[in-house]
């Protein structure tokens, strides 16, 4: 008799930030034939750990050379947690994929505990850890493909399996030009293909359809995503300014006591930039002031709900605004700079549920922005998010549906890496143990 012919499964994960480059990493261990297929809207895999390059004024390649380089998301982590660091940091810095950021550290007020324990980059960029480790994943997994650019915009039934739907290119990208309606009529025009599970890592996957990164969910599985539609979110800006000299300051990174900048730190001093010909710096903003911002600049336009992209005017002031911050920050005059630009991260993280918030993060200091909740809480009360910590289930698992929801939205854990990347094991893990397919046979 011929041995059974067992059909591998196929899983598509939607979002190539830390939680979606984690859980393939942990579905091609666990399920070594799975077709696994990662769809990301961005130009390149990171999300919140996004790396952007510059030279000679034009954004190029994140692995390409260049003058200027800037983390303009997630700046660090820590790897206090045990299993993260286990099954997840150690593999990263035996790969070359992290190492520890042995920076000079200052600073007024906490910054995800930065100064009081050893904190952890992406060699070369953050975003090393996810496109980097997807890249090492396309090397050693033959079933596994990344698909940058592609925008999911409908996940629906198709007899046992899911159908998935989307755009590319121009509309794929969030800060495209293109008309809302074109984006809306665009996304869901393509087949992206048929699967047997699906694992959702975005945050705003979850939005109603004015939201160009909306997955166009089931509505059953929705209603069981309801933690992570009512999490209150925490916006932040960030500036990123290249400068022609050093900037007179006895730090590489420093968080601040201010009601507009929250943070500073300098790529030079990162690993894998020892070389770049500029100084480059990143601004984090506080949470109150881009809470302010969004009000002030809303996502959408208040009169036809349609989402309002990061234009170059749009960012503008929030860029000048950080750079001036720093510049009182410093109490010196800030040398001449080359480059200046923001970036407007809406959902940069979800609220704590600490410091009298919530289950949903929730508090006095909740701002609700056209039907978005975010927290404009100061920074004393975003104290103690350094490390991991101890949390309950810490993704949605759809059951019988194939779809799981997994990211720090749904965790009770601190925000940040620790929690998303823990999202995303658990949440692959899950799927493997449905999917079931050990001692797989072939024909």
């Amino acid at each position: 008799m011929e041995p059974e012919v067992v059909k591998e499964p196929e899983v598509a994960i939607v979002g190539g930030g830390i939680t979606g480059t984690v859980a393939a990493t942990t579905l091609a261990r666990l399920l070594p034939g799975a077709r696994i297929t990662l769809f990301d809207q961005g130009r390149g895999l990171g999300g919140r750990a996004s790396h952007r390059r510059v030279d000679d004024g034009e954004v190029v390649a994140p692995w390409a050379r260049s003058s200027m380089a800037f983390d303009h998301g997630c700046q660090f982590f820590q790897g206090g947690d045990a299993e993260f660091r286990e099954k997840i940091l150690d593999p990263w810095l035996a790969a070359g994929l992290a190492a520890e950021w042995q920076g000079k550290f200052a600073g007024a007020g906490d910054f995800f505990g930065i100064g009081s324990e050893t904190v952890y980059v992406g060699v070369g960029g953050m975003h090393t850890v996810t496109a980097g480790a997807a890249q090492m994943l396309e090397c050693n997994h033959s079933n596994f493909v990344a698909r940058c650019g592609v925008r999911v915009g409908a996940v629906a039934r198709a007899g046992d399996r899911w159908a998935l739907s989307g755009v590319g290119g121009e509309a794929a990208i969030h800060d495209s030009k293109l008309k809302s309606s074109d984006v809306e009529a665009a996304r869901a025009a393509a087949a992206l293909g048929e699967f047997d599970a699906v694992v959702v890592t975005d945050a705003s996957a979850a939005q109603e359809s004015w939201h160009r990164a909306s997955a166009g969910l089931p509505e059953a599985f929705l209603a069981m995503s309801k933690r992570v539609r009512d999490r209150v979110r925490v916006a932040m800006f960030t500036a990123i300014v290249a400068f022609e000299e050093r900037v007179p300051v006895p730090y590489d990174a420093s968080s601040f006591q201010d009601s507009t900048l929250w943070f500073a730190a300098k790529t030079n001093s990162k690993p894998g930039f020892e070389a770049l010909e500029k100084e480059c710096w990143t601004l984090v903003s506080t949470p109150a002031w881009a809470a302010a911002e969004v009000e002030r600049v809303p996502m959408r336009d208040p009169a036809t709900g349609a989402f309002i992209p990061q234009s170059p005017e749009v960012l503008e002031a929030p860029a000048r605004a950080l750079l001036d911050a720093f510049a009182a920050a410093v109490g010196a005059p800030l040398p001449a700079h080359t480059y200046l630009h923001a970036q407007r991260w809406g959902s940069a993280m979800p609220a704590p549920l600490t410091h009298g918030r919530d289950a949903d993060g929730r508090s006095d200091a909740t701002k609700d922005v056209l039907g978005t909740a975010f927290d404009a809480s100061s920074t004393e009360q975003f104290a103690g998010l350094g490390g991991g910590g101890a949390g309950d289930e810490d993704f949605v698992d759809g059951g019988d549906l194939g779809l799981y929801y997994a990211g720090d939205f749904c965790s009770p854990r601190p925000p940040g890496v620790v929690a998303a990347a823990l999202s995303g094991k658990h949440a692959a893990e899950a799927c493997a143990q449905r999917l079931h397919v050990s001692d797989v046979r072939y024909s």
